[in-house]
């Protein structure tokens, strides 16, 4: 099976199985969803009874409220053969930071941490990133998942660094 466009093995969460090889192109983007911790059941699988080559992009999705913790793996991607190549891109679920593990014959995504998230309030009422009293959890630094849901305002960024592990608005 070559792949130049979307792969999403599961409906929710499921097991897709391939016989023969998996050739993901540069444009391919697959997506997988995780849920909980079984494979195939509560997390997206891909089984290839021949051997993988990836390429493109890889989405992960938190699947409803389930949030991988430290230490969690996900062997999402497995094959009777071999696993070659690697996504080019790897966009992470919000609140997460997984690490792809590249082996000989699976793709395993490892939880490295839940992030905290800080979510702007506005209590401070000037609309100013570096206000303190706009934030859930006072100034975001940079080992944090920002949360910014103002609607119809807006939240100003002023010069200098500002930091967030992940942002989301």
């Amino acid at each position: 099976l070559t792949v130049n466009g979307a792969l999403q093995p599961g409906n929710s969460a499921g097991r897709l199985a391939i016989n023969g090889n998996l050739v993901l192109g540069a444009g391919s983007v697959t997506s997988v969803e995780l849920g909980g911790t079984t494979q195939g059941t509560n997390y997206d699988w891909i089984d290839v009874t021949g051997n993988a080559s990836l390429a493109g992009t890889l989405n992960i999705v938190n699947l409803g409220t389930f949030s991988p913790t430290a230490g969690q793996n996900f062997v999402v991607l497995s094959t009777s053969g071999s696993v070659g190549g690697v996504f080019a891109t790897v966009n992470q679920p919000f609140a997460s930071l997984l690490t792809p593990t590249y082996n000989a014959a699976n793709l395993t995504l490892g939880t490295q941490a839940a992030l905290a998230v800080n979510q702007w309030t506005g209590s401070a009422g000037d609309g100013l990133w570096s206000s303190t009293g706009n934030w859930s959890l006072g100034l975001p630094t940079s080992g944090q998942a920002v949360l910014i849901n103002v609607g119809a305002g807006t939240v100003t960024v002023g010069a200098g660094a500002q930091s967030a592990a992940q942002l989301q608005s």
